[in-house]
Parts: structure tokens; sequence; C-alpha cells
């Protein structure tokens, strides 16, 4: 994982729980879940990238993002 430390253990926690719990989060959701935890609960006006780099990053590879069709995929 290469993003900050409470988004990557964020993410990692949820891998956890999806795999313990046997549920998936599909898509983008679950780095925006990331972010609401860290904006609702924590109360700090963070960004969402941390969030996804950790989640879907790839050793040796960039993280294309585009927002405007929201469309995430390792390039």
């Amino acid at each position: 994982m290469f993003g900050s430390s409470s988004a990557s253990l964020e993410m990692a926690a949820l891998c956890l729980f999806e795999a313990l719990g046997g549920f998936a989060i599909e898509g983008p959701e679950a780095p925006r879940l990331g972010q609401r935890v860290e904006n609702e609960f924590l109360g700090l006006n963070t960004g969402i990238m941390d969030q996804f780099i950790s989640l879907l990053g790839l050793r040796g590879h960039a993280l294309f993002l585009d927002w405007r069709p929201d469309e995430q995929r390792p390039s």
C-alpha cells in the first residue's frame, strides 16, 4: 500500500472485514467510505486519492484516476 498511513489502515481494515464477513464493497464505494470516515467521524478535511492508491495501487504502476467519468484503473 502506498497512500497515507490512515488511508492504508482504513483500506486494510475494510479488506479484513470483507474477508471475515463474506461481503465486498465494489467499485469506488470503498475509498469513498474511507474518506467519509476521515471527514465525518474524525473531523479531518481529507481528499480521496490516498484511499484509492492504498486499495488499487500495484507495484511498478501508476494509477490512472479520471474523475470525469468516475473511472479508476492501473496503467
